[in-house]
């Protein structure tokens, strides 16, 4: 990142640095120069790709457990 531009990696915001290191890992070779000059650049123009490791959603109603939990309310 600092070959884009100098000091970029120092002045990227910590969800910038995440999106970087997953692109170096993950990214086609041909399209990482770009992705990570978009980060630098802060632009939007081009389509980012996003590999993301895991994604967390809210829980449902009645919290974890579902069901399970439900009967432990009741007493059951």
């Amino acid at each position: 990142m600092d070959a884009i531009r100098p000091g970029a990696w120092a002045g990227l915001p910590y969800v910038s640095h995440v999106l970087a290191e997953q692109l170096v890992r993950r990214c086609d070779p041909a399209q990482l120069t770009d992705a990570l000059r978009q980060l630098v650049e802060r632009r939007r123009d081009l389509d980012f790709p996003w590999y993301p490791a895991r994604v967390v959603g809210p829980d449902g109603p009645g919290g974890p457990g579902g069901p399970a939990r439900r009967h432990r309310r009741s007493g059951r």
